[in-house]
């Protein structure tokens, strides 16, 4: 709590945080000040140490911009919660656009998928059917290679007889020989 006014050039006991506070500098500046400086302090009847603050050193701190990190600043919750919505709209809005992309192209990969079983189908039974007409295929080229091999042995055997035949024409009859 402190115990002078804000325009007062007199010296001002406080807490080292409110110093802090009023002088827009870190309480880790405050103590360091306080010590190299010298400043009085006592302590308060609850145990928490006061120093004496010099009037100059409060005017110059009123005229002087905040010296402290942005998180040691004090904060207005309500602008920043106004901030905070004002940033996140565009993204919800971002993240919400992007869901609907995501589904649209889940739609269009689940079709593709069924597109490309059923064309996997057809090709494994074009695939039996083919495999099908080409044992047919052999076996009846089989089939024709056995008959063209029995017509080329009937064909050389009735060469043979052929040959045999002219042969026997060929001989003499002799008289002795019936027939």
């Amino acid at each position: 709590m402190v115990t002078c006014a804000m325009n007062a050039p007199t010296a001002c006991w406080m807490t080292q945080a409110e110093a802090a506070d009023r002088l827009k500098v870190t309480l880790a500046m405050v103590v360091d000040a306080a010590t190299r400086l010298q400043w009085p302090s006592r302590l308060r009847d609850d145990q928490v140490v006061e120093i004496e603050v010099p009037g100059m050193v409060l005017l110059e701190a009123q005229a002087r911009p905040d010296l402290r990190p942005s998180n040691e600043r004090p904060v207005d919750a309500r602008a920043i919660e106004v901030g905070v919505k004002a940033a996140i709209q565009p993204l919800h809005q971002t993240m919400e656009e992007l869901v609907e992309a995501l589904w649209a192209s889940r739609a269009a990969t689940e079709a593709v998928h069924g597109e490309r079983t059923a064309a996997n189908a057809a090709t494994a039974k074009a695939r039996e059917e083919t495999a099908g007409a080409t044992a047919r295929a052999v076996r009846a080229a089989a089939s024709s290679l056995k008959e063209e091999l029995r017509r080329e042995d009937l064909e050389t055997e009735i060469r043979g007889l052929r040959r045999e035949i002219a042969v026997l024409k060929e001989r003499k009859r002799r008289w002795w020989w019936p027939g």
